[in-house]
């Protein structure tokens, strides 16, 4: 995963501005209703390795036709890291980088991508009024992170009964403690590891995550790739109870 994927998945992997999120190389894909795609990426506007915009593109089935548009950094930042070389007379507006030790120059805070988030939930917003409100599917994934190793048995029916909790709550539970144990054997490293990899990947595709009990090992290395990628992670006593955000 490189630094515009992981900053895609920052900005969207909420799935609060489009349906079905997904990320795939350097592209955010998602939906609204059954009619429209999105798919966003970074570009640059002009020919360097300088990204200074981000790039919208709605793709309409029923018309079968495209709009491409890009929201440029300097017009949603205004004046952040906008300055002039008195020596070339260019003109640097924000930007982020292809090449690695240039990541960090221009760094997106929360508060730069939640001004982007809204200039996209703006240009979004006439195409979401095209969608009928039966069409919306504000389904969340929710990741089920909890214990497995110990009392193995145990564990895996406390995690079945907090995904059911989810499932009664009216979003889509995901858990890896019913979906690798049948299949992947934890005595072989190979297998073990294969699924712990697996679990990670779900962490990326859901957009919350519910943290039950004690951390573990494994527990903390999903948490903190939730907390990498943006993704909100809600901590609940072992009994189920809502502990704290």
């Amino acid at each position: 995963m490189n630094f515009f994927e992981r900053e895609l998945r920052k900005l969207f992997s909420s799935g609060r501005l489009m349906e079905s999120v997904c990320f795939e190389a350097n592209t955010c894909v998602g939906t609204l209703g059954r009619d429209f795609w999105i798919r966003m990426r970074f570009i640059s506007t002009f020919a360097t390795v300088r990204y200074d915009a981000l790039e919208i593109v709605v793709l309409d089935r029923l018309a079968q036709s495209a709009i491409t548009t890009p929201l440029k950094f300097e017009d949603i930042w205004r004046n952040k890291h906008i300055f002039v070389t008195p020596d070339l007379g260019w003109r640097i507006c924000p930007d982020i980088r292809t090449c690695p030790a240039k990541e960090e120059e221009y760094p997106f805070t929360e508060d730069d991508r939640e001004k982007l988030r809204n200039a996209v939930r703006q240009y979004l917003q006439p195409f979401l009024e095209q969608v009928s409100e039966p069409e919306r599917d504000d389904l969340q994934l929710v990741y089920i992170c909890a214990p497995l190793r110990g009392n193995v048995e145990h564990n895996i029916e406390f995690a079945r009964r907090r995904a059911r909790e989810v499932f009664q709550a009216g979003e889509i539970p995901v858990c890896p403690h019913l979906m690798f144990p049948p299949i992947a054997n934890p005595g072989d490293p190979d297998e073990d590891q294969a699924a712990r990899e697996m679990g990670l990947r779900l962490v990326t595709l859901c957009q919350h995550v519910n943290a039950y009990g004690a951390c573990t090992a494994g527990m903390r290395e999903e948490i903190k790739l939730a907390e990498r990628l943006g993704i909100p992670v809600k901590y609940f006593e072992e009994e189920g109870k809502d502990n704290a955000e």
